[in-house]
């Protein structure tokens, strides 16, 4: 299948406008994880009765009346006394400076609880989306599945703005999370399947996401507006909606789905496109009818699949590996609100370091192997969660501070290139007749690492080097149980249970496609490496 890949070409003017608009679907899984952030921001509110004016914010609490400053931190938890205070005034003023989720049902003292149902609640959307993304995209198609996503996520989109309790955007919100499951790793599964081993490496560290994360984050500084920032996601959802109508199926998907006439129209156009010569109907042919003897199941399968004989163990690692790096980046994440200065500064600034990531990724992928990539990634974010650990225990001062500060960027970092690196890797260790499905499974445990991250956060700031040593330590055992598994660095994909031999991959440039009859005679099908086709008797 590598082969007929090669033979409409590997990375012409079709691969380059197609993963394009394949990945747009990404922006808005940026857009779900940003606009979290700048949701729950609580601006500061203040007290106009004529005899008390107190003015609140994220930072202190001021009675002017009494003079004097009371502290209060950005978490929901408040100072008793300002509460009693927000109970008490008949005239509460938030500050104009940004219209969120807390000013809009004032999400303040006792109903501070209700901003962080609201991110549980998303959470439980994108796990509930996990479970049923690998089996549509596997059953239904790649293409199908995200247009049907888009749609809906423009529809959703424009109904919570017009929310009239946090009840119904709570809900509304439910089910965007339930469908920015199918844009986590649909897009790249989708992509992948176009792309020959050279290229599936660069294209898994696609900026899309860092762009995306500035991007909102850009929108949400001019706008200062949670209901303009959805109708800006609407408005991109749907222009991502109508983009991907132009893509055509996957052509792998076709062709072991049993469409052949779909995925010679598909392959027509792609060698069109990209100005090579058109393959043959009978090897497309040849290839459909092989698939079909190989595996008549294809349209059968499910999760529990992936814990198949000889599988069982990579599941499993897979899943660890995702949840690690997961747990660690959102605990990191979480802590955004409290950095030091502008929230729109911050938010802009940690969605920049991610184009590191994305170009240590992009150079490197290939070259050292995606074992060897995660290996010293998951070394790298290892030996700065335990510097971080050991700084916050021994060490005081202002200096401390801000070498936490550059230490937990610097893991974020690497959690992106492990990201990254172990899609692809999960990507081309599974066949195409499950690819969707192994996604899930990465999907769901991630999510739930994301849901975990917030209570490995202790209260007591003199206990966070405790949270810091268990990712450490889940780092570390990563490492060990990576070794377990082979490097698939420009080997081709698999697509059938019955071919997913790893040990018998090839990487040379010579590959077998499939056998086929032709006129009485069985062929052997075979492509040379420079877009011709060859047939040994």
């Amino acid at each position: 299948m590598d082969a007929l890949l090669k033979s409409v070409g590997e990375c012409g003017r079709f691969h380059v406008i197609a993963i394009n608009i394949i990945h747009l679907c990404k922006l808005h899984l940026a857009f779900s994880n940003v606009f979290m952030a700048f949701g729950i921001y609580n601006p500061g509110w203040r007290c106009m009765d004529s005899k008390n004016t107190v003015q609140l914010n994220q930072d202190t609490l001021v009675n002017e009346s009494r003079s004097r400053t009371i502290s209060m931190s950005y978490k929901p938890q408040y100072n008793e006394e300002s509460c009693q205070i927000y109970k008490s005034c008949n005239d509460v003023q938030f500050n104009p400076e940004s219209f969120t989720l807390i000013t809009e049902w004032h999400l303040v003292c006792d109903r501070s609880w209700i901003s962080s149902l609201i991110i549980s609640i998303v959470m439980a959307g994108t796990l509930v989306g996990s479970l049923i993304t690998g089996y549509v995209g596997d059953k239904f198609g790649r293409k199908h599945a995200l247009l049907f996503c888009l749609f809906l996520h423009t529809v959703i989109n424009i109904i919570v703005i017009f929310s009239v309790s946090w009840t119904m955007f709570a809900a509304c919100k439910f089910f965007i999370g339930v469908l920015v499951a199918f844009f986590r790793f649909l897009p790249y599964v989708y992509s992948s399947e176009f792309l020959s081993p050279k290229w599936r490496g660069p294209v898994a560290c696609h900026p899309v996401y860092a762009t995306a994360a500035i991007a909102l984050s850009v929108m949400c500084m001019i706008t200062k507006d949670w209901a303009q920032v959805h109708i800006f996601i609407a408005i991109v959802s749907a222009i991502t909606f109508f983009a991907m109508l132009w893509v055509p199926r996957s052509l792998r998907w076709l062709v072991v789905h049993d469409k052949e006439k779909e995925a010679f129209r598909v392959a027509e156009r792609m060698t069109a496109m990209n100005r090579k010569e058109i393959p043959e109907r009978e090897i497309i042919a040849g290839l459909v009818k092989d698939y079909s003897n190989q595996d008549p199941d294809t349209k059968r399968y499910r999760m529990i699949d992936l814990f198949r004989k000889g599988f069982r163990m990579s599941t499993l690692i897979i899943g660890f590996l995702f949840f690690t790096v997961n747990i660690s980046y959102f605990a990191i994440g979480f802590g955004v609100k409290s950095l030091p200065g502008n929230l729109y500064t911050n938010l802009i600034i940690l969605s920049a370091v991610e184009y590191i990531a994305n170009c240590y990724t992009a150079l490197t992928g290939n070259k050292f192997g995606r074992r060897r990539s995660l290996i010293i990634s998951l070394i790298g974010s290892t030996a700065c969660l335990l510097g971080v650990a050991a700084i916050d225990r021994l060490a005081s001062g202002d200096a401390k501070g801000l070498s936490i500060l550059i230490l937990a960027v610097t893991v974020t970092v690497f959690n992106n290139i492990t990201w990254y690196i172990l899609t692809a890797y999960m990507v081309e260790l599974y066949p195409t007749v499950i690819r969707s499905t192994i996604t899930a499974w990465g999907s769901l445990i991630a999510q739930i690492g994301a849901i975990i991250a917030p209570y490995l956060i202790p209260d007591a700031p003199e206990y966070l080097y405790i949270c810091y040593l268990i990712m450490g330590g889940l780092n570390i055992m990563s490492c060990v149980l990576f070794f377990f598994l082979e490097d698939t660095t420009k080997k081709p994909l698999v697509d059938t249970w019955l071919n997913v031999d790893s040990s018998k991959r090839e990487t040379s440039d010579v590959i077998n496609v499939c056998p086929t009859t032709i006129e009485n005679s069985t062929e052997l099908l075979e492509f040379n490496g420079s877009n011709n086709w060859s047939k040994n008797v």
